[in-house]
């Protein structure tokens, strides 16, 4: 069966080209509101979605433990070869939300 969001599977290589936001501010305002909450950079985030894990490896470079879930194998296999710097680097599970 053809997949309905090509964008996402037979096209991940070029997923990081079409996203160039930066990550940076938007992890800073992600961080300042788990702090905000009481949720340390020690803890375990859940990264749903993930797609080629930029945000799971800005988290995780800052301290915190990260999964990322994200169901396109293709995507997942972008964020387990993305360079990583961060002490404990996130873990990527293949699996679907529902």
């Amino acid at each position: 069966m053809e997949s309905p969001r090509p964008y996402y599977h037979e096209f991940a290589w070029a997923y990081d080209f079409l996203q160039t936001d930066s990550i940076v501010p938007r992890v800073d305002f992600i961080r300042a509101v788990l702090a905000q909450n009481g949720i340390p950079a020690n803890s375990t985030i859940l990264d749903a979605g993930c797609g080629t894990g930029r945000y799971a490896t800005e988290l995780a470079k800052r301290g915190f433990q990260v999964c990322g879930v994200e169901r396109s194998a293709e995507l997942i296999a972008i964020a387990r070869n993305r360079e990583q710097d961060a002490v404990i680097r996130p873990e990527f599970l293949i699996t679907d939300l529902l």
